[in-house]
């Protein structure tokens, strides 16, 4: 028998509930898309911060609506990805998950390496300095450190959304309160916690590993309360539960956001660390209104992606437009950081730039991008979504399709 998380479903726990054979994992269209609109975002946000700048090399004040709603990218992906991983695990016995362990250990393997690589050439480009190359630390770097050390972890601990909150809170008031002086216990602090207004960044990134694996260890819990509400057929109760956790995130992101206006100059805490500590758009490194926010809006996204999913049988043409995407997001984000990033470089192509000129260029690359994924999972992977079966339809068995990345 299969084992799934039990009805509290608080924690990563299994428990011998499940009829299900060793072979039935049903791959969730819900799951792709979510991947495929996060990198969609991604791409948004690199087109912008690229193309329109103005001369002192800031995002012109028109655009900043479009980077607060592609800011969700980075905590989607993350989210998502993790309940991914949470769902595989409690929709697998162990010989299942060892294959799908050891797959997920090779890409991670590739992210922190080949990918590196990949994406750093563009800010090496980028900067003009090939030190970026080793210095820089990117968000693939995160995804892949956070993979490898959660299929470690997910089979040894009891992973609750309590311990990440701990956590969370712990990695955002070390970035604001250790402020050590020597060079090595600087970089480490950056890596792990962020970096403050207060000290120079040595380590080129503001991606903070505790705080996003964080987010990644949530939807590990999360992913179990999914392979539950899927494998039982209550997921259309499970998208309401969703939905209604996204909601309560986003109004306390909200409250926080305002509280903090309030809360820090009243106790004589000033200056940018603190002014950004309860912002809602605070991404480097992540506040707390910030991860609260974006969370709670990707989880009211799952929750609609699942209930269309569940009553129409799958989500249609859209669907698979964003699908490819979540199919090839390793590649996806490999490519549009050259598109988006290294072709600007070498073309100068930096400019502020009217809405009609942008919206062009934002067509046209992101069209790109999604020929080259499109060709990539067509031929590369060997994907066709037009074989691909309705998995959660009331109508419709469920497929035999794993869910692998």
């Amino acid at each position: 028998m299969r084992e799934i998380v039990e009805k509290s479903a608080g924690n990563t726990k299994r428990a011998d509930t499940s009829p299900l054979t060793k072979k039935t994992i049903p791959r969730l269209q819900a799951i792709d898309v979510g991947r495929g609109i996060a990198m969609t975002l991604v791409i948004l946000v690199h087109t912008t911060w690229s193309l329109v700048r103005d001369s002192a090399g800031n995002i012109e004040r028109m655009y900043m609506p479009i980077v607060w709603i592609s800011q969700m990218a980075t905590p989607a992906f993350l989210l998502i990805s993790g309940m991914m991983l949470g769902y595989l695990y409690h929709c697998s016995d162990e010989f299942k998950f060892a294959a799908i362990k050891q797959k997920l250990t090779k890409r991670a393997i590739i992210l922190i390496t080949f990918i590196h690589i990949v994406l750093n050439a563009s800010w090496a480009i980028h900067e003009g300095s090939f030190w970026m190359i080793i210095t820089a630390l990117a968000i693939t770097d995160i995804i892949g450190l956070t993979i490898l050390f959660y299929i470690f972890l997910i089979q040894r601990r009891n992973l609750t959304m309590t311990s990440a909150v701990i956590v969370f809170v712990a990695s955002w008031l070390a970035a604001r309160l250790w402020l050590p002086q020597a060079e090595f216990w600087l970089i480490v602090k950056q890596v792990l916690f962020g970096p403050s207004y207060r000290q120079d960044i040595i380590i080129h990134s503001s991606f903070a590993l505790l705080p996003l694996a964080c987010i990644y260890h949530a939807g590990v819990v999360l992913g179990g309360k999914l392979a539950r509400g899927v494998l039982l057929d209550r997921t259309i109760e499970l998208a309401r539960e969703y939905a209604s956790y996204g909601i309560i995130l986003v109004v306390s992101a909200v409250s926080l956001h305002q509280l903090g206006k309030f809360v820090f100059p009243l106790v004589g805490l000033t200056g940018l660390d603190w002014e950004g500590a309860l912002y809602l758009f605070q991404k480097y490194p992540p506040s707390i209104s910030f991860a609260l926010f974006y969370s709670g809006a990707t989880l009211i996204l799952i929750a609609l992606l699942l209930a269309v999913e569940k009553w129409k049988g799958g989500l249609g043409v859209l669907g698979d437009f964003f699908r490819v995407f979540g199919r090839t997001s390793l590649f996806t984000f490999a490519i549009q950081a050259h598109i988006t990033l290294t072709i600007p470089s070498l073309l100068g192509i930096y400019a502020s730039l009217h809405f009609s000129q942008w919206l062009m260029l934002f067509i046209s690359t992101f069209s790109a991008i999604w020929i080259l994924s499109y060709l990539w999972m067509r031929y590369k992977l060997k994907v066709k979504f037009s074989s691909a079966k309705p998995l959660l339809s009331h109508r419709k068995p469920i497929g035999k399709q794993a869910h692998t990345g």
